[in-house]
């Protein structure tokens, strides 16, 4: 039942990235480093916290995208391959830590048992998952 972001209100009828054109030349691609020890931090926040309902690979729910008998939708992936890159980083901690219940959402608030820190180790873990188009995509959006 531990369910880290994405609001069913964000993921609700919204299409993943196979619809999507995110390709962007290869040059224009944002490099990355990825601190060792924060994603491994994060990795392990992640795995205790989330990935029961998100999956281990952060991959989601199967049929994320259909309704369950309360008419909530089960919990998105957040590896790239759904909606959350189209959403800001202050948007995502947000969702994390205030959860989705006020608006309609089966996802706790976490602000109670993550740390502001622990959030954000959970995101840059979240992030290194993405492609690296998705990833550009979602950094030349909101940075």
């Amino acid at each position: 039942m531990l369910s880290v972001f994405l609001l069913s209100g964000f993921i609700y009828g919204c299409s993943d990235n196979k619809g999507e054109n995110v390709s962007v030349p290869e040059n224009k691609i944002i490099e990355r480093t990825i601190d060792p020890i924060q994603f491994s931090q994060g990795q392990k926040l992640f795995q205790l916290n989330c990935a029961s309902c998100h999956g281990k690979q952060a991959e989601g729910a199967v049929d994320w995208r259909k309704p369950d008998a309360q008419g909530k939708n089960p919990a998105p992936p957040l590896n790239g391959t759904g909606h959350t890159w189209h959403h800001s980083s202050k948007s995502l901690v947000n969702t994390i830590k205030n959860g989705t219940a006020k608006i309609g959402g089966n996802m706790p608030a976490w602000k109670d048992k993550l740390s502001s820190s622990e959030i954000k180790l959970i995101l840059t873990w979240i992030t290194a998952q993405w492609s690296d188009e998705i990833y550009t995509a979602w950094y030349n959006r909101f940075n």
